[in-house]
Order: structure tokens, then C-alpha cells, then sequence
């Protein structure tokens, strides 16, 4: 069930299941380490929110699922039509769970581009494979260089009530990213009732623009994570964002 966890954790619809008259499933039935693994990877999945809220709003507009096949993405690299056992999220995550029994290691393909690892920030050049360390708790998830993304708390639930505030880590040097915000909660957004953030760090400098203002609970602060600091931004009570 570790492994479960770890290769469906960005499923859009994500249930653990079992039917009645079978064995329990819940995570501390298994004890530890089950128990913790289990909760590490809930918590990874309410940081990644807000991207898969995102993903879920493209697909609205463009029917990419937020689950992909590398193929779809790199259509022309043969190496990726018939490989099975990796996956994106959208176009900038790549997860190459486990999903052999006892395996603590295993082949990673990267397509092409850089990408780092998201546990230890280690960089690797695409177009080749690469063994990846993947005891229990870690799954081998692979961010594609220049890349941002939002960054949700850690909660025990979803709420209704808005956020104030919003985390861009950038993986990286450079990058650009485009935000999706609405009420969660029904369909005024058809009517224009959404917003939508420019996220954008060039030369190591951030920026945040709202480009579409249509939802009034805007985030009052934003906040950019490079490597090296976090650079805080206040709305200015119009459509722009200052460093705070």
C-alpha cells in the first residue's frame, strides 16, 4: 500500500478503498513505517493543490488530462511510446513510481530538457536514462528545469474559504508560470468571475501581475522562493503586486 500511495498521489481523483468482508486498509492499520510514508505523501499532495487546481482549469479549456503518457508530451522521442511505468503532471512534473515488489532503485527516463530531482536538487541532463535511489519512502518525481510552480500549505482538509496568499518555488534559474484562482465552489468562473496571476523570475528577479481581475478575493500577499531567498510581494490594491 506504500507504493500505492506514492504512484497515485497526483491521481485528479485520489480514494484508498477496500470492500467490505476484505482486509482493512486504513494506513495505521499497517503501523509504522506505513503510517508516516502515508502521511508524508498526503502532505506532498496538499502543497501540489494548487497546481492540480490549475491543471484541472486547462483542461476545461484545452482537454489535456492532468495524468499524461510521456508520448503526449514528446511525441517525437521513440523511446517514450511504449514506456508504461513513468508519468507526467502537466508538462513539468515526471513521476517514475515503483511498481515491483522489493524494489528499492530502478531506470528513470528523462526526455529531453534538464531536470532535477525534487528531493535533493540534484540536476540531470534529459535523453538518457538514469538510476534513481528509491527506498520505501521516496518516490523517484523529477521537476523539469526553469520551472514554476505553486506551492499550497499543508492542511487537513480543502476549505471553502479562499486562500490570502500564494507560494511560487521556482526550480532553476529562470522561468514563467501562469495562475488560476476562483471561488471553488461553483460555475460564476464561465462568467468571467476568476483571476489569473503572471508569475515570472528573469535574471533573478520576480515579478507578479494580475492579468485577469474577475474574482475579488485576491491573493493579498505572494511570495517567490528562489535558491537562494524569498522575495515577498503585496498587492497593491489595483491589478499589481510590489515587493514588500
Amino acid at each position: 500500500m506504500t507504493r500505492w500511495i506514492e504512484a497515485a498521489i497526483f491521481s485528479p481523483l485520489l480514494r484508498n478503498h477496500s470492500a467490505m468482508g476484505t482486509r482493512h486498509q486504513e494506513p495505521w492499520i499497517f503501523g509504522e513505517p506505513t503510517l508516516s510514508i502515508y502521511r508524508k505523501y498526503l502532505q506532498l499532495r496538499y502543497h501540489f493543490i494548487p497546481y492540480l487546481y490549475d491543471l484541472f482549469a486547462q483542461e476545461a479549456q484545452n482537454g489535456l488530462p492532468i495524468m499524461r503518457p510521456l508520448v503526449l508530451e514528446y511525441p517525437n522521442d521513440a523511446k517514450v511510446r511504449n514506456l508504461d511505468d513513468e508519468y507526467m503532471v502537466g508538462d513539468s512534473v515526471l513521476v517514475a513510481p515503483i511498481v515491483e515488489k522489493a524494489k528499492d532503485k530502478r531506470l528513470v527516463y528523462l526526455p529531453a530538457g534538464n531536470w532535477i530531482n525534487f528531493w535533493n536538487n540534484r540536476e540531470y541532463a534529459g535523453n538518457q536514462e538514469i538510476v534513481a535511489d528509491a527506498p520505501l519512502d521516496t518516490l523517484p518525481l523529477f521537476i523539469k528545469k526553469n520551472t514554476l510552480l505553486p506551492w499550497g500549505k499543508v492542511v487537513t482538509h480543502i476549505s471553502d474559504a479562499s486562500d490570502t496568499e500564494m507560494t511560487f518555488n521556482l526550480f532553476g534559474d529562470s522561468g514563467t508560470y501562469t495562475h488560476y484562482q476562483d471561488n471553488g465552489t461553483d460555475f460564476k468562473y464561465q462568467d468571467g468571475e476568476f483571476n489569473q496571476y503572471a508569475v515570472s523570475v528573469t535574471d533573478g528577479v520576480p515579478a507578479v501581475t494580475l492579468v485577469h481581475h474577475g474574482f475579488n478575493a485576491v491573493y493579498q500577499h505572494v511570495y517567490v522562493a528562489l535558491a537562494d531567498r524569498v522575495v515577498a510581494f503585496s498587492f497593491d490594491g489595483n491589478d499589481g503586486y510590489v515587493v514588500a
